[in-house]
């Protein structure tokens, strides 16, 4: 890169013009790293900063990102708390005095923030052999903002049981548990926040707060970092970004009779003295530096394509790829074979050197090739939050006033609290549970084992029980029948399966080729569950395997694996989905990732006509079918497969009794995968407990940015503001409004309230053929928000839908919103819900 570095001008430059998005990365690390001071790079939007963010840190460790909400959230009855947390691990960075690269929005620009010294003087040095107030100790972790728990899961929570004191604290990957002798620290351990199990011990720890420090708050970023050089990306549009800023601020003090809150500076009150200027275009003077440049097309994997294009250029370009997979360079020099030099650069040749870049570009006469233009998609972020702030679901013993609960004996109540009744002279506590009719249960505390939080997959409210009526008593006689029911059928079915053999699953080579034509890298979990269903296949006995993971981790790709394999034996596959919608993504998903492999791929769902279907059922039975996708029509009793091999069921909680019914009959004798984000309760007890093999996909995709959420009271400025900032970045809205009927009313207000915006309406009640065309019009981007119903809640994967936007969500079980809001983060934007 030194060739490149010695092009670059850095003294008395006030603007840079012309250079590709890679080559402005690259004049930013070079200034830092021949200026070795602080530098700001201030971008109009998150989205660019994050961009920026992304770039830089291919080259440093010494940047970090200050992201600042865009959204006016003061009213927000709760929020996502990663920005937060990311604010405060760069703060505590770039405190010291060692040069740093600081990426932020205008808003966090603008933020107030407290003095260095401050931020500096706000830690906690415990360490061993020390003696400390146990009561200060605790004091100080509540100031420093940790909740207290009774168990520690989570990044920002603390407990005390007795002389133990467990934190996790903000910085670190696991928590801490220090353990005392009076106010002695004896001993300070690492420890797993899932078995709670102590770990490696340490000698010492510095806590820092949990919260960002509200007083003393009279810095902005510039003066915090020591009047470092701001680079201003795109000028233009920062200001244009202010101008709006302030004139939201006005719009929401007007409308709320509230003063601005949001603790920021004036752009103008900022004395910015050293300023550079980063645009595509400005006026050429001896301030302003620019090459000659521009960018390379992407070859999307086609290595044709590539070698064309490379020795087309040879006789007038230089030819340099800048690659940092040892699998790529052996490809690359494979394909150009006797004309390749590698770990240098000589003239009208092609050279190959073993360093990354983001983005290749054409500089004077040379051409620089990166990975991500040769790849079969642009390389997508790789930041992600490392803190754990999701808390694991351990048990349901502890309830809250106000809880549902259940009775053996008298059924569902509401738990009101414990009181002391005096009977017969004596005083004890009893927990009281309020029936239907103002009717009252008190039960001794000694009992508590005879009541259990009431629990509903969807959240939905139970009806009370009326004490003295007979309705307890039958519905447990109902339950207990089709327990005993299903506990029969299923015992005899697993029996059934256990006792059958299924062909084991040979490897074939033809598998390594697709695994490399996977575009992205695998996850840990995801190599592991791979390997778990390989295993299966390749033994005698029918796989009925469970995998479990969070929306968009990757569980089609792994069910991609198993079905290549059960092919490649000559089986066929049947794809089984809960919605029309899903199934058509899906189908899409494996024609693009089988493409190159000859397979007969056939979708069968309510859009499909009589006459494709016949086709469609005579296929099958003829064995002229490898994969088969549909929704419940795969159950229709006319469909004969020729030799079924493999059944996978997407998010089996969303299909009916009667249909789970029928799927037990297809289960006898092939290859079940079932895979679920929210498993339903009996199949995941059926995991547990070894009647179904269990796979998790437990680890995030690197491109994964938590999806930032809120919660709101409904306010049209917000919903403006929303739908602006999506539309600001070319993407695209979700408007859930789940009432079919005043669907239309919603369109025409949100029409008035964003004129500009392009705005379609879908819900199940429509007709077929409408519904799916509006659904391929909003995935071509002919609309920019979809007003819909709940039919977006499985498996619509829209990569540039990042803003959800959910009206009445209080009317909405907890799992449901949760697999709605992964519809969006699917893709290198930050998402909002």
């Amino acid at each position: 890169m030194k060739n490149i570095y010695e092009l670059f001008k850095t003294d008395d430059i006030e603007n840079i013009v012309g250079l590709t998005e890679e080559l402005k990365i690259l004049y930013i690390y070079n200034y830092f790293q021949e200026k070795n001071r602080n530098l700001v790079i201030l971008t109009s939007s998150l989205f660019e900063a994050t961009k920026y963010f992304e770039k830089l840190k291919t080259y440093t460790e010494q940047v970090y990102f200050f992201p600042m909400d865009e959204f006016l959230t003061s009213v927000a009855i709760a929020i996502s708390p990663e920005f937060k947390n990311q604010r405060l691990e760069t703060l505590k960075k770039i405190s010291s005095d060692t040069p740093s690269i600081v990426v932020t929005n205008l808003m966090g620009f603008l933020r107030f923030l407290p003095n260095r010294k401050m931020v500096q003087n706000s830690l906690a040095k415990i360490k061993v052999n020390e003696n400390i107030n146990r009561k200060n100790f605790e004091l100080l972790l509540e100031e420093f903002g940790y909740n207290k728990t009774s168990l520690v899961t989570s990044t920002g929570e603390y407990s005390i049981r007795g002389y133990i004191v467990d934190i996790f604290p903000l910085e670190s990957d696991k928590p801490i548990r220090i353990e005392f002798f009076g106010n002695l620290i004896e001993k300070i351990k690492y420890f797993d926040e899932e078995t709670q199990l102590s770990t490696d011990s340490i000698h010492e720890y510095i806590i820092n707060p949990y919260r960002e420090i509200v007083t003393g708050n009279n810095e902005s970023l510039y003066s915090f970092m020591d009047n470092p050089t701001v680079f201003m990306v795109e000028k233009d549009l920062i200001m244009n970004s202010y101008k709006q800023l302030c004139e939201e601020i006005l719009e929401y003090n007007e409308h709320n009779n509230t003063l601005n809150k949001k603790h920021m500076f004036q752009l103008e009150d900022i004395n910015i003295t050293n300023e550079i200027n980063i645009g595509d275009f400005g006026i050429p003077n001896k301030q302003t530096f620019t090459l000659e440049c521009r960018e390379i097309e992407n070859f999307h994997g086609n290595l044709d394509l590539l070698k064309e294009f490379v020795l087309s250029k040879l006789n007038y370009y230089t030819v340099v790829f800048m690659l940092s997979k040892d699998k790529m360079i052996n490809e690359i020099s494979h394909l150009f074979r006797d004309n390749v030099v590698i770990g240098s650069i000589e003239n009208n040749r092609i050279n190959i050197l073993k360093q990354k870049i983001n983005q290749g570009f054409i500089l004077n006469q040379t051409i620089y090739i990166s990975e991500n233009d040769i790849e079969t998609t642009e390389k997508k972020d790789t930041y992600k939050s490392s803190f754990k702030i999701g808390r694991k679901i351990k048990d349901f013993s502890d309830i809250q006033k106000g809880d549902y609960v259940v009775h053996e004996h008298h059924g569902i109540g509401i738990y009101a609290g414990v009181i002391t009744l005096n009977t017969q002279g004596f005083k004890k506590d009893y927990i009281q549970i309020n029936y239907l009719g103002n009717d009252k249960v008190y039960i001794p505390v000694e009992k508590i084992s005879t009541i259990y939080k009431y629990a509903d997959k969807d959240g939905k409210k139970p009806q009370l029980n009326k004490l003295g009526s007979s309705t307890w008593t039958k519905t447990k006689m109902a339950v207990r029948k089709r327990i005993k029911d299903i506990s029969q059928e299923l015992l005899q079915l697993y029996a059934e399966r256990k006792n059958s053999k299924t062909q084991n699953y040979l490897s074939f080579v033809e598998e390594e080729k697709f695994k490399f034509d996977f575009q992205y890298e695998e996850t840990r979990d995801q190599t592991r569950c791979i390997d778990e269903i390989l295993k299966d296949l390749a033994s005698n006995m029918p796989m009925d395997r469970l995998l479990c993971g969070d929306v968009g981790f990757g569980k089609t790709e792994v069910a991609f694996r198993g079905m290549f394999r059960t092919i490649l034996n000559g089986y066929q596959v049947a794809y089984l989905c809960p919605t029309t919608i899903l199934s058509k993504q899906q189908y899409n998903s494996a024609l693009d990732r089988f493409k190159e492999y000859g397979l007969n791929i056939a979708l069968l769902n309510r859009f499909t006509s009589n006459k494709e279907s016949e086709r469609i059922f005579k296929d099958l039975s003829t064995g002229k079918i490898d994969i088969v996708f549909g929704t419940h029509r795969l159950l229709n009793e006319k469909i004969k497969f020729t030799n079924l091999g493999l059944l996978i069921i997407d998010e089996e909680q969303r299909f009916g009794v009667t249909h789970k019914e029928k799927i037990k009959m297809m289960k006898k004798n092939v290859n079940v995968l079932t895979l679920s984000a929210t498993p339903i309760p009996r199949t995941l007890k059926m995991a547990m407990s070894g009647l179904k093999d269990l796979s998790i996909l437990d680890t995030a995709p690197q491109d994964r940015y938590p999806v930032q959420t809120y919660v709101i009271e409904e306010n049209d400025l917000l919903i403006k503001d929303a739908i602006y900032k999506e539309l600001s970045r070319k993407g695209q809205i979700y408007f859930l409004y789940n009432n079919v009927k005043d669907i239309e009313s919603r369109v025409n207000k949100l029409s008035t309230l964003v004129p500009e915006a392009r705005i379609a309406f879908a819900h199940g009640q429509m007709p077929k053929t409408k519904l799916e065309s509006i659904i391929e019009d909003f995935v071509e981007y002919k609309y920019d928000v979809l007003v819909c119903s709940t039919i977006i809640e499985t498996g619509i994967d829209i990569g540039n839908v990042n803003t959800l936007i959910i009206i009445d969500a209080q009317n909405y079980g907890l799992s449901q919103l949760y697999q709605l809001r992964g519809r969006v983060g699917r893709s290198n934007k930050i998402a909002y819900a």
